[in-house]
């Protein structure tokens, strides 16, 4: 159960630390407008995190322990606590549970982001569609100055993407998603 906000002594904001579709900013909008507060994040900031990406059942999670080796692209997103208890409901409602994890503070703000119930185990990856890659793909252009190529080649490395396509086949599809390949 996620607790309702504000809670006595709760920030009224929070960074919302996404790593999957919600990189996109049309796709957190629309995210956004299924809840209480439909208003755009007050500020947004490309930010490097130590959780591993994968992909499970088609989507995005994040391993549950940080990692000194590892290094997901994300971007934190300064929204209204009850923004974000939103988002983590909807979250719930779609994987059975969400896991809440904490990843610091920036400007006196918490740095929060949310996942799926179970951490990474391989044997559990599995292939994400070309639409969830291309979403993600925008996301990382937005935040980060990524063009397909580049976003390619993040994506190939995390698990469920690795192995399962191949680089062409994910170029195609980002460029596709982006106009042209290379796109910025």
């Amino acid at each position: 159960m996620v607790p309702q906000w504000p809670v006595d002594g709760s920030p009224d904001f929070v960074w919302y630390v996404a790593y999957g579709p919600n990189l996109c900013r049309r796709h957190l909008h629309d995210r956004l407008a299924r809840g209480r507060d439909p208003s755009w994040p007050r500020a947004d900031r490309p930010l490097v995190i130590a959780h591993e990406l994968f992909f499970s059942r088609g989507r995005a999670h994040l391993d549950h322990a940080p990692r000194p080796d590892v290094r997901t692209r994300a971007r934190a997103w300064l929204l209204a606590a009850e923004q974000w208890q939103d988002l983590v409901e909807l979250e719930s409602g779609q994987e059975g549970a969400a896991k809440v994890i904490g990843l610091g503070e920036r400007a006196g703000f918490p740095m929060l982001t949310c996942t799926g119930p179970d951490p990474l185990e391989l044997a559990a990856c599995s292939m994400p569609s070309a639409a969830h890659l291309n979403t993600i793909a925008t996301g990382l252009r937005e935040a980060h100055g990524m063009g397909a190529i580049e976003a390619a080649r993040y994506l190939l490395r995390r698990p469920g993407v690795a192995g399962a396509w191949r680089a062409t086949d994910l170029l195609i599809a980002l460029g596709r998603g982006q106009g042209r390949l290379g796109a910025a």
